[in-house]
């Protein structure tokens, strides 16, 4: 129901109004009465009024004078003037005031009811609008932490386009002229307690400067600071341990903080993160600050940089691509290379789940939530190792299946074909015919999709198929021949033999 308010010194005009209303619109509008504007305006500050007629000409406090204060209390009232002139300079100045319209006396019952109608329309309108701009704030509060996110993840974790991250420092509002990182680690006991711990800690590293802030890793966080003046850069050591005060006082003594060095070209971003972390590293576990200026010089965690985002890199390619085996031949030499870097778990554990990370946002699949838990529990690295290998063969798997249900139209149905008739003749032409296409053009696409052509994908799909049947000892070997598509056994053993190197007997027997 809308609150609407008549304003009229006439009592005549209050009523014919009033029962106008009433009628035309029952049950949809609270009706409110004033004779005088500051008694219109004394109403306005009680209640919530949606609609209010106007009379200019009042005793004390004209009408448009009574609008100009209204409008301060309820800025999104909608007001249509009365006046019984109808002069120009009435007009203007209520249009000045955002009038919705001006009727002049005597009025009749129509015009009253298709003013309210185009009000009762336009005031719909505005609170949808309202509810939309609500809603957009509402979805970037939500969004702001994901992009904090994703920035935070493009500059320390991979091989990142300078524009990216401009890109989102655009959004974000900031233009550093340098940066650096901090990286915080909290205390083991304050674990269960993540979420508001976390909210505290950026809380108060805004009250002390600008910050971007990532997901925690483990028990630590990764914050982007960014310096916009000189003066900012001149106090950066004294902004760092005025947060690790005020953490410390709120959270506890044994926070951890590590700060890399000042840079100013976003390519840095890794190396900037890399020197944090070292002087994280180098923290004493009753907590403290170490700044990257205060360590002697030294190699930085990853040994050999290069060698280890070549094997990443190699890594990475073969699980996305879903090569399952090489994939298990690769994760061995990876994990060494962590070893060989570190003797510390927790920094073989974070590396392993910045890669899990990095692969399956890549892989656009959604991670565990309890991942870094599990890995956090492992105690020593072939615990590790396990839980690592197990999570990239998921990957493999998923993008594998993927792959399959991603099939052409027409090679989906090919394949299916294919399946359902392997007991019968098939070539490439009845192929054809059943999926609706030239032989050529199915030639050609059944390469690109599968990788194999027409003849060696069905053999390799008959030969897997005669080696289930061949696990069946009550089939002889001139019924599974028959069975795969066949007519001489002796061609079958032959092209069984030059696939699995055994004649289908020796494979039977194998089983036995």
């Amino acid at each position: 129901m809308y609150n609407i308010l008549i304003t009229d010194d006439e009592e005549i005009v209050l009523q014919s109004l009033s029962f106008i209303i009433s009628k035309s619109f029952p049950d949809e509008f609270n009706i409110l009465r004033a004779q005088v504007g500051m008694e219109a305006i004394e109403i306005c500050k009680t209640v919530p009024i949606d609609f209010i007629f106007m009379d200019i000409n009042m005793p004390g406090l004209n009408g448009l004078d009574s609008i100009s204060e209204i409008k301060k209390i309820l800025p999104n009232a909608i007001i249509i003037i009365l006046s019984a002139f109808d002069k120009f300079q009435y007009a203007q100045a209520a249009v000045e005031l955002g009038v919705y319209r001006y009727i002049t006396k005597p009025f009749s019952k129509d015009k009253i009811i298709q003013i309210l109608r185009g009000a009762m329309l336009l005031y719909q309108e505005s609170t949808e609008k309202n509810l939309e701009a609500l809603n957009v704030k509402e979805q970037l509060n939500l969004v702001s932490p994901i992009v904090e996110n994703d920035f935070i993840y493009t500059a320390v974790f991979s091989d990142s386009q300078n524009k990216d991250l401009e890109f989102y420092l655009d959004y974000l509002k900031i233009n550093p002229i340098e940066y650096f990182f901090l990286c915080i680690e909290i205390p083991d006991t304050l674990l269960s307690e993540r979420a508001s711990v976390y909210n505290q800690i950026k809380d108060i590293i805004l009250s002390k400067t600008k910050c971007v802030s990532g997901q925690s890793i483990m028990n630590r966080i990764i914050y982007f600071i960014p310096f916009e003046t000189e003066e900012e850069i001149s106090n950066k050591e004294k902004t760092v341990n005025e947060i690790f005060k005020a953490l410390a006082f709120k959270i506890g003594r044994s926070i951890k903080i590590g700060a890399g060095n000042n840079h100013s070209a976003l390519d840095e971003s890794v190396k900037g993160y890399q020197e944090a972390l070292q002087s994280l590293n180098n923290c004493p576990e009753t907590g403290g600050v170490i700044f990257s200026s205060d360590l002697e010089m030294q190699k930085p965690v990853i040994l050999d940089e290069k060698k280890f985002k070549t094997v990443t890199k190699n890594l990475t390619g073969r699980i996305l691509n879903g090569d399952t085996e090489n994939v298990k031949k690769l994760i061995d030499p990876w994990i060494t290379n962590e070893m060989k870097c570190s003797s510390d778990l927790n920094i073989i554990k974070t590396h392993c789940f910045t890669l899990l990370s990095q692969i399956y946002n890549e892989a656009n699949i959604a991670m565990d939530s309890h991942t870094f838990e599990l890995l956090e529990k492992c105690t020593n690295i072939t615990e590790i190792k396990y839980l690592f290998t197990k999570k990239i063969l998921y990957v493999c798997e998923y993008i594998n299946t993927q792959n399959k249900n991603k099939a052409n139209p027409t090679i989906r149905k090919t394949l299916n074909y294919i399946t359902e008739n392997l007991e019968k003749e098939i070539s490439l032409v009845s192929a054809a015919e059943f999926a609706k296409v030239k032989p050529v053009y199915l030639s050609r696409l059944f390469k690109e999709e599968t990788g194999k052509n027409f003849i060696e994908y069905l053999t390799d799909m008959r030969l897997e198929k005669a080696k289930q049947l061949l696990c069946d000892d009550e089939l002889n070997i001139k019924e599974i021949t028959y069975s795969v598509g066949y007519a001489d056994q002796n061609y079958f053993s032959k092209i069984f033999r030059k696939k699995f190197g055994m004649t289908p007997t020796e494979f039977r027997k194998s089983k036995v």
